[in-house]
């Protein structure tokens, strides 16, 4: 399992990082919990939606980072309460690339949508 470790924190003895990827693999559509400290992998294969599960209460700030493999190949139906800059979904990477996506809300009604990274390549 891939870690993400917060900068500037010290990781010592049996300390578990408050951040952590799950790869889930091939999936049809995405719910997004921004109550959970996970980071979710997906690859898409076909057209799939993504909707919001479950919301912090207001006041309370929840976020997601999710990657997508293959996001660009195919149609994504986003849940009406996910806003993006310059009010529209961004482009993502065709040809099975990924793309890394940052989910932050805290009214707990609305959830902005950010593009971290286009095209990541770990080689």
């Amino acid at each position: 399992m891939n870690r993400l470790i917060p900068f500037g924190r010290k990781i010592t003895g049996d300390v578990v990082p408050d951040y952590l990827f799950s790869n889930l693999g091939v999936v049809d559509s995405i719910v997004l919990n921004l109550t959970s400290k996970v980071g979710l992998k997906y690859t898409i294969e076909s057209n799939i939606e993504v909707i919001i599960g479950e919301l912090p209460s207001a006041g309370n700030i929840g976020r997601v980072t999710i990657e997508l493999t293959g996001g660009g190949d195919y149609a994504i139906t986003w849940d009406p309460n996910i806003f993006f800059p310059q009010g529209s979904p961004p482009s993502l990477s065709t040809g099975g690339k990924t793309d890394r996506l940052f989910f932050y809300c805290e009214d707990g009604a609305h959830v902005e949508c950010y593009v971290v990274g286009l095209d990541i390549s770990r080689t």
